[in-house]
């Protein structure tokens, strides 16, 4: 066990029993841990590959649907990530805002041109 642990033959015979202990309990620790954070990302993987081919699958998506991105799982990792995705969002809708507007003021403007709105006088 002790092998399997990391731990050398000859620094075992000069560890003391408890300090054998530790060593061991730390590394079934760290295992744990690592089984837990793999479990995770699994997890993430696969929420991610359903949220990717619903659409294909599904006719009709819920109005409430929204996908999940990495900042949702992880926040403290990602959140430089999601302030800059976010101010990017914030310029990309305001561009398609103003792209609206222009096609529907061009709209109103070529209906007055052609007199398909009542002019009251």
């Amino acid at each position: 066990m002790a092998l399997d642990c990391g731990i050398s033959p000859f620094l075992f015979w000069d560890l003391s029993i408890s300090e054998v202990s530790d060593i061991v309990e730390s590394y079934n620790r760290k295992k744990r841990q690592e089984m837990k954070q793999d479990l995770l990302f699994q997890q993430v993987l696969s929420i991610q590959i359903r949220q990717e081919i619903m659409p294909f699958l599904v006719e009709k998506i819920p109005d409430d649907y929204k996908p999940k991105q990495l900042w949702d799982f992880f926040p403290e990792l990602f959140e430089e990530e999601k302030k800059a995705y976010q101010s990017h969002r914030e310029v990309e809708d305001l561009e398609s805002l103003k792209e609206k507007r222009r096609l529907y003021a061009s709209r109103v403007n070529k209906k007055m041109k052609e007199g398909g709105f009542c002019d009251i006088r």
